[in-house]
């Protein structure tokens, strides 16, 4: 992950912002050995080689990792233009570059991890680990074996054939009808358990990720966070892939469920259409309307 030349020197404690901008026009700052004079020239700490005056720079500052509990409405992105982000938790004083390590979109809670070293953040988040992720997911009425069945099976998702996932029901209740669902996925496709559920016209009233591997979010509260220790890390690192069972293994695409959503959605919103019972190749498709747009699960868009 890249950051400005001049906030790299200032972390390093050789000067402050303003003065590091004088030292790059002066041509004294090297990077990977090729003079630097311009400003906004950016560097990866993890990767790229800076010196000063010929003499190699290293950061002092030691690499840090959090476990933060994402309260719903805010955002992952470094940029506030399309709302609150999950970095405005943190001290604004601090020189820290944070990296969210994964993402969990607007309307969902729950484990995230945050870190200052990109190369760390980008290993954590590589398919090599496979982590599962466990999350605590609350949708409205009363689920059936049927539809039970079908959130394990694999689908296919914006054209990727994902993996089954491993679901079980945790708590019913009746009045209003609830339907709280543990689900383990042994992969994080974007906004994965919404396809999941709107395939089986399933509203979801609260998403919460519990644990990533054996990390598990605790008794954090909602906006609270706490560093984490040397061996949780280590765990981070460890593969804890689920172990093939029928529900998992993958199938051929054409026996799979198909998800076709396209943009950020909140399901409180889905409203569920009637199957097709015409002659068309895709009339067994689910069709779902979303706000604006008229989709339909194995064929095509269906407007605007």
């Amino acid at each position: 992950m890249s950051i400005r030349l001049q906030k790299f020197i200032a972390q390093a404690g050789i000067s402050s912002r303003r003065k590091a901008e004088t030292l790059i026009m002066q041509g004294r700052i090297a990077v990977n050995g090729v003079t630097v004079t311009r400003l906004g020239t950016t560097v990866d700490p993890d990767s790229d080689k800076i010196s000063f005056d010929g003499q190699d720079v290293i950061c002092s500052q030691p690499h840090v990792t959090y476990i933060l509990h994402k309260p719903a409405g805010l955002i992952c992105s470094a940029s506030a233009k399309q709302g609150r982000t999950i970095f405005s938790l943190f001290p604004s004083t601090s020189e820290l570059r944070l990296f969210s390590v994964g993402r969990l979109d607007k309307y969902s809670e729950g484990l995230l991890l945050v870190t200052n070293s990109g190369k760390l953040a980008h290993e954590l988040a590589h398919p090599r680990y496979r982590h599962t992720k466990t999350y605590d997911v609350t949708v409205r009425g009363k689920v059936s074996k049927d539809q039970l069945h079908h959130l394990q099976a694999p689908m296919i998702i914006e054209g990727y054939q994902t993996l089954g996932a491993q679901v079980q029901i945790i708590q019913q209740q009746a009045h209003p009808a609830t339907t709280k669902l543990r689900i383990i996925l042994q992969e994080g496709r974007s906004r994965q358990i919404r396809h999941m559920c709107a395939q089986q016209n399933l509203a979801i009233q609260k998403l919460k990720r519990i644990k990533i591997g054996q990390l598990s979010l605790g008794h954090l509260k909602p906006g609270a966070y706490r560093i984490l220790k040397k061996e949780e890390l280590l765990l981070t690192q460890k593969n804890d892939s689920l172990p093939a069972t029928p529900s998992n293994v993958c199938v051929h695409p054409t026996a799979a469920k198909v998800s076709t959503l396209h943009r950020p959605y909140d399901l409180a919103d889905l409203r569920v259409r009637p199957k097709s019972h015409g002659r068309h190749p895709n009339a067994h498709a689910k069709s779902v309307t979303l706000p604006g747009r008229v989709e339909r699960s194995g064929g095509r868009d269906q407007g605007k």
